[in-house]
């Protein structure tokens, strides 16, 4: 309780401790709520990454598609498709590209930038070369990037 009190005298915000947080964050302005499954594979955004990066590596018909709804779902979809050493290459593909989605929105939240899928590809690419320096074996059969 002693830092809510704290923030209080700073910010002249009074923050509660059992009162949630009612701010609503949102990447594009819309009607609609940002949640987790919309910034993952719901949002125009979202798809076009997913589409480009999977095109990348020659897998683009598992992107997700404008029904897709959910990112596990999704996932859970596009996993029984492949295979072996594939598999986990693809795995460790949606477990980059989701997180390059979420560091990409939070830099267009918290740091003003304009939110672009140019940017957020060159990114992925970027974390994917060092997963595989790192080791990650699934990936490199996937991201042979030029």
């Amino acid at each position: 309780m002693e830092y809510l009190e704290r923030w209080d005298i700073l910010s002249g915000v009074k923050l509660h401790q059992d009162v949630p947080d009612q701010h609503i964050w949102r990447l594009f302005p819309s009607d609609k709520d940002e949640d987790i499954q919309h910034l993952l594979v719901g949002c125009v955004f979202a798809r076009q990454f997913w589409f480009k990066l999977l095109q990348d590596v020659g897998i683009e018909v598992l992107a997700p598609q404008l029904t897709e709804v959910s990112f596990d779902d999704w996932w859970r979809k596009v996993e029984c498709v492949v295979g072996g050493e594939m598999r986990k290459g693809l795995n460790s593909l949606i477990i980059l590209g989701a997180s390059t989605i979420w560091k990409h929105r939070n830099d267009c939240v918290f740091n003003g930038a304009t939110p672009n899928i140019t940017t957020a590809l060159m990114l992925a690419k970027d974390e994917a070369n060092l997963w595989s320096i790192a080791g990650a074996k699934g990936i490199t059969l996937l991201t042979e990037w030029p």
